[in-house]
């Protein structure tokens, strides 16, 4: 086994990676952490560090974040974050956040048809934070796609979706006082879900964490259920933290593939319920 190029010594809190490019969305949050309070240590094979409470981060040469494949095979953490771009055609000024993971094809780093581990709890606690610290600024949230590959739970958090919001320095600091309010935190307990449909920016996930108890590890949009099958499936379910219970389903949002995943939950023996039933019901 690889020797981790850089190991913590054991303690009870959450040891959280932060991982940081070249790309300049990178360097506004990174900057607005040192800003905030970051402090700078020795650099780490290769690595420039800096640290705040449970927190570390990694600033890396590399021009983006998907290069970064087997990271957790040399730097140890319970947790690894990585702060970096939106990107889209429409440039729509957004913060967004998501978990990582390939239904098919791997395009942007990672293995083809590998979901990647994911807490549904830190998902969720930083979205709502997101909502409450940038209430003039889209959030939203993203299905699951791209890589790299990590073994570890994983989260990008993102500026979008243009050179104008990856500069701006507001976009950076919410971003920045979001994962030092979230990270330092221990998760809180959900109930734990998947999403099957709906769009690439999932109305059906932010209606759950806003209007429910429960809380998301994967989603599959509509247009990737055509290459669900059991193993994916499986992999979502297992590579939720915790573990999922059931499968909520965008039901408007399934399109023609609706008869396929319901066959496909029945045969797997897999709890699921329209999504809009689990809005609004909190114990």
């Amino acid at each position: 086994m690889k020797k981790l190029l850089y190991q913590r010594e054991p303690n009870n809190e959450m040891n959280v990676a932060i991982m940081i490019s070249t790309y300049p969305a990178d360097q506004n949050i990174k900057n607005h952490l040192i800003t905030r309070g970051f402090e700078e240590k020795k650099e780490i094979a290769g690595y420039k560090t800096y640290t705040w409470k449970n927190l570390t981060m990694y600033e890396t040469e590399a021009k983006t974040c998907l290069e970064l494949e087997n990271i957790d095979k040399e730097i140890e953490a319970d947790l690894f974050v990585f702060a970096t771009i939106h990107q889209s055609a429409s440039k729509h000024p957004c913060l967004t956040c998501h978990p990582i993971g390939n239904w098919d094809k791997a395009e942007h780093g990672g293995n083809e048809r590998t979901i990647y581990q994911s807490s549904a709890a830190y998902w969720k606690m930083f979205y709502l934070r997101l909502k409450e610290l940038s209430s003039d600024i889209d959030i939203t949230l993203e299905a699951t796609h791209h890589g790299p590959h990590v073994e570890k739970p994983t989260l990008f958090v993102e500026i979008g979706s243009g050179e104008e919001q990856w500069n701006d320095p507001k976009f950076g600091d919410i971003l920045a006082e979001c994962i030092m309010d979230v990270f330092t935190k221990e998760p809180i307990d959900v109930k734990a879900c998947i999403v099957l449909g709906g769009g690439h920016y999932n109305s059906a996930v932010m209606k759950l964490f806003e209007q429910s108890d429960w809380s998301v590890g994967h989603v599959c949009p509509k247009f990737m259920l055509e290459t669900l099958d059991e193993d994916t499936l499986r992999q979502a379910i297992d590579n939720t933290i915790p573990k999922a219970e059931m499968v909520a389903l965008d039901h408007k949002g399934l399109g023609s593939s609706r008869e396929k995943v319901k066959e496909l939950l029945d045969r797997m023996n897999i709890p699921y319920d329209k999504a809009r039933n689990l809005y609004n019901k909190k114990e």
